[in-house]
């Protein structure tokens, strides 16, 4: 009982587990399933079932059975073979179905427990294939072991390395560089570098492009170690800095006549630079120079400067030799030329011996002055070309580059000739000086006493030697004054050492006066110098009254009295444009030419020893000096005032020149508005400053005139635009014209009809209305006046036609006409206003009214004394209803009752109603009218009428029904008697005696 005890728990554990294996083995095992009914069952047979109570008996199976159907694990096959055994058939097995990749061989595993099979019983064991032949990869390739497998990655590169090798990323080295063609052809070299052997390709000189080949020098390493022979330098040793040798030269200048020579003047270039200059006189005009001169230059020899292999050919020495001149004044280059050796020589053929020159050259001069110098250059080059051989091929075929050619150096030898042709000089054109080169006073006088002296005059070579001096009245020559065939008006010479340097001139007559001066000096050069005078001391300016002067911009049908455009301050706006064409003259001067142009003189003057150009009035020149009519300047200057030119009688000192003269006429810029007047003064000077003066008076108005409030007007009444009548003869029309500006022209006004505007009913002209003598009063608003000369216009004006103007006096009913006013004012700038007007004979149609407020129904009574009417249905079928009458009465009023101006007590409106406060009780009536435009008033509706009761109420016959009195008699407070019945009714009593009366 106590084992029971004690094993009790252990049972019940081992139950729990017996059922459970039972239950797992039911629903998860993979035994076939019971069927029950035919049908698949999650339940074990009872003989499965029950099996799993008896105790088993085992007996040893096949490996096979083992491993593949009770499942291959450790433990089943640990039954079938030993410990060892397993473990190599798991292994084996292992390899087979789960190989290793290529780069790997398979081995034993040893996992830890029994487990299962799988390929955790091998592992991959790396084949490093680098330890073979570099596991096959390239020369320039190296070899790198990875698991299972490996790579070749390239050799570190090595410039300029034709064939490279490596054994790892650090071990490399070029085993043949770029260019290498075998022995001491080479580009590049190789050089160890860090440690490492033949780790660099190294430059050398060569024939490559990339390198140098130093030549003629010597370059034992890399292009950097290159070193020129003596005279050479720059890249590859291709520049020359040694010079050739001039040994002998000398230039000549040449007067040749037919072949022969006849002049000759030398000066030595032996030397680099001239050691003084020769000078040539102005008298002998060379026209040849000639050089003769030799010259060497010697290169260095392939003795002392070996050539390379790469160098095929070399050849130096004097390349090109020449003589240039030119002509030169102070730093400019007026002229310049080369002669050319014919050496036959040149960069491709050097001479290498000693090299003579002797040729000559024409020499065309342009004019020469002091101070020129003609310079000459003896010029030697040396230069030459060396050919490289080309070994760029690697077959062994050698080429041949192009040649490249030394930059040679120059030599230049010089020769100096000086020209001394320098003339006497002013100082006024040598320096700045203020004196003329001749003082002759004013270039236009009137004084014939003239005094000629010429200081300022100097020589810097030979000096001053004598002055001549001739004076001329220049005659004209066709569009031109000249001094041709012209006897002096005197003459004369002064030498410098005894001379004073001056003469007294008269002159008797006018014109235009040529002094010419000839200065010479002492070795024959001379300068001439002139200048020019007008005299007149007798003619005078004229006007050629046949000539106008006018305001052209102003309006030409105003006479140019008008100006009808503006201008503001800035400019904007019309310019006033003034002309006078032909009307001011010096005739004296203008027929003979006094102001024309003047001939040059022949041999030519020197330039700034005759005033060829400049105007008046400082100079006198050969210049024409623009004119008309021998008018050579006009000046203007103007004004303005806003009071029609009152206030601006007297020019100011601006006067300004018209910039052309020639053009008779100039615009103005000259700020303005409406009402300005503008003042304009000319005056007209000939070359002695005689002059005359005149004025020209504008007045400004560019807005065209006011027409305004212009209609019908009948009865007083104005604005109105229909007419009663199809009498056109009765009409009054009324309108408003102005021009506060430039006043009133003229007014014409034309009647015409609507449809067919060629019908004119009649036409005529409206006099301007001014002021008179009789009545001078111009009272504002019906009158103002304009700034001009303060004329007054008054402003309102009427037209009432008559049959004299009118040539269709009638019209007709229920028409249109057009009344056109065409006003033009004093700058004849017009306004056009047209009017329509309607006929309309035919009064408005009455319509009904009523005593009530407006829209409420007819009364007849009221207590209210304040009583009211409102009235509609009033039409005019043509022009429609203007206004109403209308008025309160006891009565009705009649037509003649309503008029215009209205009558006292009837009131206007155009609204259709009306009030009125009655004075006191009784019957009251409204009758109202109404008026078309054309004033005809419709006949008269008058209302039912209203009355108007203030007293109080009163109670009378009052019966009560149902009401029982006692008979009998009843008086009241007046003392009648009434006789009252059984039913209350009461009836008076006429004349009851006076007892009964007492009694009650």
């Amino acid at each position: 009982m106590g084992l029971l005890n004690t094993t009790r728990p252990l049972i019940r554990h081992c139950l729990a587990i017996f059922l459970l294996t039972i239950h797992t083995d039911l629903c998860f095992g993979r035994n076939i399933q019971a069927s029950v009914g035919g049908k698949s069952s999650p339940f074990r047979a009872e003989k499965e079932a029950n099996s799993f109570l008896q105790r088993s008996s085992r007996h040893k199976r096949s490996l096979y059975h083992e491993c593949y159907v009770e499942g291959c694990s450790f433990h089943e096959v640990d039954e079938v073979l030993s410990y060892e055994g397993s473990r190599e058939y798991l292994y084996n097995m292992a390899c087979n179905q789960w190989p290793c990749v290529t780069g790997c061989t398979c081995a034993k595993a040893h996992p830890g427990g029994n487990p299962g099979s799988g390929s955790h019983w091998r592992r991959c064991d790396d084949i490093n294939e680098c330890l073979t032949n570099k596991g096959g990869c390239r020369e320039d390739q190296y070899c790198v072991n990875a698991h299972c497998g490996y790579s070749c990655p390239a050799c570190t590169a090595i410039a300029n390395c034709e064939r490279l090798i490596c054994t790892t990323a650090s071990n490399h080295q070029c085993n043949r560089c770029n260019f290498d063609r075998g022995g001491q052809v080479i580009a590049y070299q190789r050089v160890a570098s860090g440690g490492y052997p033949n780790r660099v390709c190294e430059q050398r000189c060569s024939w490559r492009p990339d390198s140098k080949f130093c030549y003629p020098g010597r370059c034992p390493g890399t292009p950097s170690t290159c070193t020129c022979a003596p005279g050479f330098g720059g890249n590859n040793c291709l520049a020359i800095s040694s010079q050739p040798t001039i040994m002998h030269c000398l230039a000549k200048l040449q007067r040749i006549v037919g072949g022969a020579e006849r002049d000759t003047l030398e000066a030595d270039c032996g030397a680099v630079t001239a050691p003084s200059t020769v000078y040539v006189g102005r008298h002998i005009a060379y026209n040849r120079l000639q050089m003769t001169w030799d010259s060497s230059w010697i290169g260095p020899t392939a003795a002392d400067w070996p050539r390379p292999y790469y160098i095929n050919d070399f050849r130096v020495g004097i390349v090109t030799a020449s003589t240039t001149w030119r002509l030169l004044r102070g730093g400019s280059v007026l002229r310049s030329g080369t002669i050319t050796c014919d050496i036959g020589h040149n960069r491709d053929n050097p001479d290498t011996n000693l090299h003579d020159c002797v040729d000559h050259g024409d020499l065309t001069l342009p004019a020469l002055q002091h101070g020129d110098k003609l310079e000459f250059k003896a010029r030697a080059t040396n230069g030459g070309y060396v050919v490289i051989n080309n070994h760029d091929r690697s077959n062994g075929v050698v080429t041949q580059n192009p040649r490249q050619y030394y930059q040679g150096s120059e030599v230049i030898h010089t020769a100096h000739f000086t020209y001394d042709l320098r003339d006497p000089v002013h100082c006024s054109v040598a320096s700045s000086c203020s004196s003329k080169i001749m003082e002759i006073g004013p270039p236009y006088t009137k004084n014939g006493q003239i005094q000629l002296r010429w200081p300022g005059w100097s020589d810097e070579g030979s000096g001053l030697g004598r002055y001549e001096y001739v004076v001329y009245k220049l005659q004209p020559y066709g569009d031109v004054l000249g001094m041709r065939s012209v006897t002096p008006v005197m003459s004369g010479s002064q030498n410098v050492s005894g001379g004073a340097g001056m003469v007294d001139v008269t002159l008797s007559e006018p014109g235009t006066y040529c002094f010419l001066l000839t200065v010479d000096d002492v070795a024959g050069n001379y300068q001439r110098a002139r200048r020019f005078l007008i005299y007149d001391d007798v003619n005078n300016v004229t006007v050629d009254a046949h000539q106008p002067l006018w305001a052209d911009s102003a309006a030409a049908n105003t006479s140019h009295l008008w100006q009808t455009n503006l201008q503001n301050s800035l400019g904007t706006g019309t310019k006033i444009s003034l002309k006078w064409p032909g009307r001011y003259r010096n005739l004296f001067h203008h027929q003979h030419k006094l102001l024309a142009a003047i001939e040059p003189y022949d041999p030519p003057i020197a330039a700034g020893y005759e005033e060829v150009t400049g105007l008046p009035p400082l100079q006198r020149s050969r210049q024409a000096i623009p004119n008309t009519y021998g008018i050579m300047k006009v000046e203007t200057v103007f004004a303005v005032d806003h009071a029609g030119g009152r206030n601006i009688t007297t020019p100011s000192d601006t006067w300004t020149a018209v910039p052309d003269v020639t053009a008779q006429g100039v615009d103005l810029d000259i700020p303005r508005v409406d009402g300005d007047s503008v003042r304009l003064w000319l005056r007209a000077f000939d070359i002695v400053d005689n002059f005359v003066q005149e004025e020209v008076l504008l007045h400004v108005d560019s807005s065209p005139p006011v027409v305004q409030n212009f209609w019908l007007n009948r009865h007083g009444v104005p604005a109105l635009a229909v007419h009663h009548s199809s009498d056109l003869l009765t009409m009054r029309f009324e309108f408003e014209a102005f021009d506060d500006h430039s006043g009133l022209h003229n007014i014409h006004w034309s009647l015409q009809d609507f449809l067919n505007s060629s019908t004119v009913h009649g036409e005529g002209q409206v006099a301007v209305r001014r002021p008179s003598v009789l009545h001078p009063e111009c009272d504002p608003p019906h009158c103002a006046c304009i700034p001009k000369d303060s004329e007054c216009y008054f402003r309102n004006y009427e037209i009432v036609p008559d049959l004299s103007k009118m040539d269709i006096p009638v019209g007709s009913h229920d028409h249109d006409y057009v009344f056109v006013i065409t006003v033009t004012n004093n700058a004849m700038l017009v306004t056009t206003v047209t009017f329509q007007i309607t006929v309309d004979e035919s009064p408005p149609t009455p319509g009904h009214m009523q005593d009530a407020l407006s829209g409420q129904r007819d009364l007849d009574f009221q207590q209210d004394p304040q009583l009211h009417a409102w009235w509609d249905g009033f039409f005019d079928r043509e022009s429609g209803v203007q206004f109403y009458q209308y008025g309160f009465a006891n009565r009705c009023l009649g037509q003649d009752e309503f008029g215009i101006p209205q009558p006292e007590q009837i009131h206007n409106t155009t609204g259709k109603f009306g009030s009125w406060t009655a004075p006191a009780a009784g019957t009251y009536f409204c009758t109202v009218v109404a008026y078309n435009p054309a004033l005809t008033l419709s006949h008269p509706v008058c209302s039912d009428g209203i009355t108007v009761d203030a007293s109080p109420p009163s109670v009378r016959h009052v019966k009560l029904s149902g009401y029982h009195a006692r008979p009998g008699l009843v008086s009241d407070d007046g003392g009648n008697v009434w006789i009252v019945n059984k039913d209350g009714e009461r009836e008076v009593v006429e004349d009851p005696p006076e007892s009964c009366s007492l009694g009650l």
